[in-house]
C-alpha cells in the first residue's frame, strides 16, 4: 500500500479520474476529435469504400440464383403494367391538363421515365428514353395500352429472366448457399456485387 491508500499497482491516473493539467486534457481530447473528424471526412469515407459503378449496381438487382428467377419474372410483369400505365396514360393526362399541349405530355413523360432509372447511369437513362419514346409509339400507334403493357413486360423478362439464364447461367445455383461477393473495378478502386456458386 502506498501512503495514500493505494496499491502502488493499481492506483488511478490522474487523467482518469480527471484531475490531469487542463493543457493535457485539451491536447487528448483535441486528438480524439481529429481523429474522428478525420475518420467521417469525404476523403476517408472514398477511400474506405469506392462507390459501385451503375453497371454493378444494375447486376446486384438481378436474379442470382435459381430461386431468385420467380423475383425476376414478377417484377418485370410489375413493372410491364403499372410503368406503363403511370407512363403513357395518367402522367401524359395530368401533363396535358395542365399545359392543354399533347407534345409536352408525351415528351415529358418520356423524358420523366428516363430519368428515374438514374440508377443504370448515364447509359441507362439514355436506353429508357429509347425505350419508353418505343412504348408511347407502340401505344399511341395501337391505341391499346394492352399491347404496350405486353411488349415493355417481354422485354423486362428478356432483362431478369432470360439474360440472367443464359448468359449467366443462374439457375446452376440453387439459391441455398450464400452468394460470392465479385469484384467489380472503378476508378477509385474495387466495389463488390453479389454473385452465386456456378453464376
Amino acid at each position: 500500500m502506498s501512503d495514500r491508500g493505494w496499491p502502488a499497482r493499481s492506483r488511478p491516473s490522474r487523467t482518469a479520474v480527471g484531475l490531469a493539467p487542463p493543457s493535457r486534457q485539451r491536447s487528448s481530447s483535441s486528438s480524439g476529435a481529429a481523429r474522428c473528424s478525420a475518420s467521417f471526412s469525404p476523403a476517408a469515407r472514398s477511400t474506405a469504400r469506392p462507390t459501385c459503378p451503375p453497371s454493378a449496381t444494375f447486376r446486384r438487382c438481378s436474379p442470382r440464383n435459381r430461386a431468385e428467377l420467380k423475383y425476376g419474372a414478377a417484377l418485370a410483369i410489375n413493372a410491364g403494367l403499372v410503368e406503363e400505365l403511370l407512363f403513357r396514360l395518367a402522367l401524359p393526362a395530368l401533363i396535358f391538363g395542365v399545359t392543354g399541349s399533347a407534345v409536352a405530355a408525351v415528351t415529358a413523360s418520356i423524358l420523366i421515365f428516363g430519368l428515374l432509372h438514374i440508377y443504370q447511369g448515364l447509359p441507362g437513362i439514355i436506353g429508357s428514353v429509347i425505350l419508353g419514346t418505343a412504348f408511347m409509339t407502340i401505344y399511341l400507334a395501337t391505341g391499346s395500352i394492352v399491347i404496350a403493357i405486353e411488349v415493355h413486360a417481354l422485354f423486362d423478362l428478356r432483362s431478369l429472366v432470360l439474360i440472367p439464364v443464359v448468359v449467366f447461367k443462374v439457375h446452376r445455383g440453387l439459391g441455398n448457399e450464400a452468394p460470392k461477393r465479385e469484384r467489380v473495378a472503378t476508378g477509385a478502386g474495387r466495389c463488390e456485387a453479389g454473385r452465386t456458386p456456378g453464376a
